[in-house]
């Protein structure tokens, strides 16, 4: 396993190189490079496994795209939006210390770049019902 990687992504760059992109990390693959759209099923499929915290982060970014494959599976997003939790906590099975849990976050940027006119009302609803993000733009307002 490479320095730095963790077992999920590790499993994730051996998913990637069978169809011939070898990359170090999940963070590595490029938006550009011609095999990246062959590498977004692969994506979408890891990021539904019970990865950490860090890596779902690492995958929802790299899904950061406006592609056709990330825009249709805008329900799997969405759900997994929903789903992901944010503050700190432990963020893999078997963590003993908390840390920032950064998914929901990187969710929240792939839903934003991803979003259609046909699903901005929903992320509009997602956004206004969620008690995280309504804390985080009330900080905002001056006291």
């Amino acid at each position: 396993m490479p320095l730095g990687i963790g077992r999920g992504q590790a499993r994730d760059c051996r998913s990637s190189r069978r169809i011939g992109v070898d990359i170090p990390s999940v963070s590595h693959l490029d938006r550009h490079s011609a095999r990246y759209r062959d590498a977004l099923p692969i994506l979408l499929k890891h990021l539904l496994m019970p990865h950490s915290s860090v890596t779902r982060a690492g995958i929802a970014d790299v899904l950061a795209a406006p592609e056709p494959a990330v825009r249709k599976a805008w329900p799997i997003l969405v759900a997994e939006y929903k789903k992901a939790r944010s503050g700190v906590g432990m963020a893999a099975p078997g963590d003993t210390v908390a840390s920032e849990l950064t998914d929901k976050d990187a969710l929240a940027w792939t839903l934003a770049v991803a979003v259609t006119d046909a699903t901005l009302d929903e992320l509009i609803s997602l956004v206004a019902s969620d008690p995280d993000l309504q804390k985080e733009i009330a900080s905002w307002r001056p006291a």
